[in-house]
């Protein structure tokens, strides 16, 4: 081995010494990081926690041009999502079932909204505030006062659509009625103290006696003046217990 062989084996042993000295460094640094629990920066497409048993607990990711952040239940169940594209922002939060749940987002397009499902999954309530205008729709919107009592209850069933309007000391006080069946029946209800009608105004429509438009006032709960326009129109007067006393038809 000549000098030339000599000084090329030094330097390169020299080099894989250095080396080793700055993957060393370099390790015990990531290490030493680890360790502490503390990471300057992590760069990933995806990051998964998991819990005590190695379940997915949450999961970030981005995919299709959507930062996504997905919480699951202790079923394995994704509960809560929150998701942002470049049509806008949303969070959906479902129940156990991981079936219904409620949503609301953001979005110069859509416009600000909410929606809440109803058990079946059907929107029952719905919110919306965009350039088109704005509006709420939902099966049933209750009003309450600074006390918690009902003041205004709007609600729509398969056979009704109705309005009630509640007194200070939280009792029915109005109540307006448009329904469709086997009776026809557009009303507007007053009650007394006691929850009884006083007086109704009723547009009434019946598959065998026809229609008719009627005012009708009551006291405690009997029937003392009917006034109804139809085939035929009359006029009845009764008295305390309910029976016609007088009448023009």
């Amino acid at each position: 081995m000549n000098h030339k062989q000599k000084l090329g084996y030094t330097l390169l042993g020299a080099g894989i010494m250095a080396v080793g000295i700055i993957i060393g460094q370099v390790i015990t640094l990531n290490i030493e990081a680890q360790s502490n629990g503390v990471f300057n920066k992590i760069t990933c497409r995806e990051l998964e926690v998991v819990d005590e048993n190695g379940n997915k607990a949450i999961v970030l990711f981005s995919v299709d041009n959507t930062n996504n952040v997905r919480v699951y239940d202790r079923q394995g169940k994704a509960a809560i999502h929150l998701g942002s594209s470049e049509t806008g922002n949303d969070v959906l939060v479902v129940d156990e079932t991981g079936e219904s749940g409620i949503l609301f987002g953001a979005s110069k397009k859509m416009g600000n909204y909410l929606l809440i499902p109803n058990p079946t999954g059907k929107t029952a309530v719905e919110i919306i505030a965009h350039k088109q205008g704005n509006y709420i729709e939902c099966s049933q919107l209750t009003v309450v006062d600074k006390s918690g009592k009902p003041a205004i209850e709007l609600s729509i069933d398969d056979d009704a659509n109705l309005i009630k309007i509640y007194d200070k000391a939280g009792k029915r006080a109005l109540l307006m009625i448009a329904n469709k069946g086997d009776i026809f029946n557009n009303g507007l209800y007053i009650y007394d103290q006691t929850q009884k009608s006083a007086v109704s105004i009723n547009s009434i429509e019946t598959n065998n006696e026809g229609s008719h438009n009627g005012i009708w006032i009551d006291y405690e709960g009997e029937r003392h003046i009917a006034l109804a326009s139809g085939e035929p129109a009359a006029i009845v007067i009764y008295d305390k217990q309910g029976k016609a006393v007088w009448s023009a038809r």
